[in-house]
């Protein structure tokens, strides 16, 4: 039979579709499930399958989950971040189509996990209001941290510095700093020992350090997802973040509070983190 075999340098769902278009074409029987058992057959033994796949789609879904696709996905993220468009050259522009199709097929397979260096947002559950900090907007000395618009607005926008020498993908187990983009001097969601306690500071320190509470991570592979709800524990002072529907006044303009606090966990703990944009690497 003249296929070609799978050794994880195609697209699962690419390679999946031409083989049923094959069989098709040359009008080949399915008795006693022969087209599912005959793709299988031509997979590389390199590629570790699991017994009781009676379907192509679980078929599809177990390429999708061995080590060689994330190869195939991580080698064609570099090959379209590393091409250049060149006129002058229709190879180039070739390469180029080809690769953005698989990049595309890619994006659609991959959850947007959290990494170091994304921009995000946190979105107040309870409330539906953005985590924000205006830059020198402060109240005894100290610059704001609020819950601002039911919209998301620019200075609701924050960056993720996640320092895991093993993996740049935010979990459970490791302390992370969240950057405001908008102020300037560095300055970080920081939880302070003095009134207002959550406030944007320059530097931060350790006490800038969070920690994920989400238990919904183990459906992610253990990693931080957009979209998913989380509660964010301070490393240093061991409190919650927390805002509410208590309000304050600073001279005509009124803010919802943030705060942290060791009671009892709820509903008004909880913030939706939202993927703004992918860090370009």
């Amino acid at each position: 039979m003249g296929f070609p075999k799978y050794d994880g340098n195609i697209h699962p769902d690419e390679w999946i579709n031409d083989i049923q278009k094959y069989f098709e074409l040359k009008q080949i029987s399915n008795n006693d499930n022969y087209h599912l058992k005959t793709a299988i057959s031509f997979i590389k033994p390199n590629i570790s399958l699991p017994d009781g796949i009676d379907s192509f789609e679980k078929l599809r879904n177990e390429l999708k989950n061995d080590i060689s696709f994330t190869v195939f996905k991580n080698t064609n993220k570099r090959k379209l971040q590393s091409l250049r468009y060149n006129r002058d050259e229709k190879e180039n522009i070739n390469s180029i189509n080809e690769l953005i199709k698989i990049f595309e097929d890619v994006i659609t397979d991959e959850p947007n996990f959290i990494r170091d260096g994304d921009i995000v947002t946190l979105k107040h559950v309870a409330t539906g209001k953005y985590l924000t900090s205006i830059d020198n907007l402060c109240y005894t000395e100290r610059q704001l941290v609020f819950a601002g618009n039911l919209e998301f607005y620019p200075n609701s926008l924050w960056k993720v510095e996640y320092k895991n020498s093993y993996n740049t993908n935010i979990t459970n187990y490791y302390t992370f700093k969240l950057q405001h983009i908008k102020s300037n001097n560095f300055k970080y969601l920081t939880l302070g020992n003095n009134p207002p306690r959550v406030r944007c500071y320059i530097g931060g320190g350790n006490s800038s350090d969070w920690i994920l509470n989400c238990s919904i991570l183990k459906n992610h592979q253990g990693y931080l997802t957009s979209g998913d709800n989380i509660k964010l524990y301070n490393n240093q002072k061991h409190e919650f973040l927390r805002s509410h529907d208590i309000q304050f006044t600073i001279g005509n303009d009124t803010f919802q509070e943030v705060v942290c606090h060791k009671e009892r966990l709820g509903g008004n703990d909880e913030w939706c983190i939202e993927l703004m944009r992918k860090r370009m690497t």
